[in-house]
């Protein structure tokens, strides 16, 4: 569809192509002289070249509420109306004054060649309406999935935010009980745990990471909690996936830390997730 950046390259080439074939209509089938042909086909291609870049710009610079056909249907008859005119003026004022017998032939070809630009501007008006509309449509819908996209990755963001100090809050009273009564298992939490925190922290800026390497990190974060809760804790893995499948970060251990909180913490028996 026309638009005002294509239209500089497909106006001169519609200039050209429409000037070589009003030239050779008007002298091999209608019989005017050359200069006649000439001068009639310059005027007239140039007047509804003005016309049809006009076009382009009124409907791009002052889109309206109004329904795009209806639209373009009154700003194509407008425009045709006034290239008509303005075509009649030119000719009838440069050839036809001196030549009566053109000025007639020129008058009874005033309706045909009014519907020939009436069908050019309702055609370019229309383009360029809908593509108008188009855009516009494009940037709306591009506008929401930005949001939507920013949304998710909030929600995101606040999940994380969220669940790294109270992992590292009940992590660290652990060690500080463990320091006092089993000192070499607090110093092995506390390697784990920096570890895990190293882990995490590289996978801050990725939306999706393979399945195996969450499970992975998944490991490491149950390898702390095992320090806590000993025999107490158990964890079957069903590692039913493909290679490629993939997984947002940090989705599985909010749920793991919900299953250790309502299954181990008020109770004295082995607890299998």
């Amino acid at each position: 569809m026309p638009t005002i950046k294509n239209m500089r390259f497909i106006l001169p080439l519609f200039v050209g192509v429409a000037l070589a074939l009003h030239i050779y209509l008007l002298y091999y089938y209608t019989g005017l002289t050359w200069d006649n042909a000439l001068t009639d086909s310059l005027v007239s291609i140039s007047i509804m070249a003005l016309g049809i870049w006009g076009i382009v710009l009124i409907v791009k610079a002052y889109p309206t509420r109004v329904g795009s056909g209806l639209y373009a249907l009154f700003i194509g008859t407008f425009f045709a109306l006034l290239i008509s005119y303005i075509q009649w003026q030119v000719l009838r004022l440069s050839i036809g004054k001196d030549d009566a017998l053109y000025l007639q032939w020129f008058t009874n070809t005033m309706p045909a060649r009014y519907i020939i630009n009436w069908m050019f501007c309702g055609w370019i008006a229309t383009s360029v309406a809908l593509n108008k509309q188009l855009e516009t449509t494009e940037h709306s819908f591009k506008q929401q999935t930005d949001a939507t996209t920013l949304l998710k990755e909030a929600e995101l963001y606040k999940l994380r935010q969220q669940l790294q100090p109270h992992f590292l809050y009940n992590s660290l009273n652990s060690i500080s009980a463990l320091t006092m009564i089993e000192p070499g298992k607090a110093q092995e939490m506390i390697a784990k745990l920096s570890d895990f925190l190293r882990s995490s922290v590289k996978r801050e800026a990725q939306d999706v990471i393979p399945i195996k390497e969450e499970l992975s990190y998944i490991e490491a974060y149950l390898s702390i909690e095992a320090i806590r809760f000993g025999d107490r804790l158990k964890v079957e893995f069903d590692k039913a996936y493909t290679d490629d499948a993939q997984i947002p970060p940090f989705l599985l251990q909010p749920v793991l830390e919900n299953a250790i909180k309502f299954g181990l913490y008020g109770t004295r028996g082995q607890v299998t997730i």
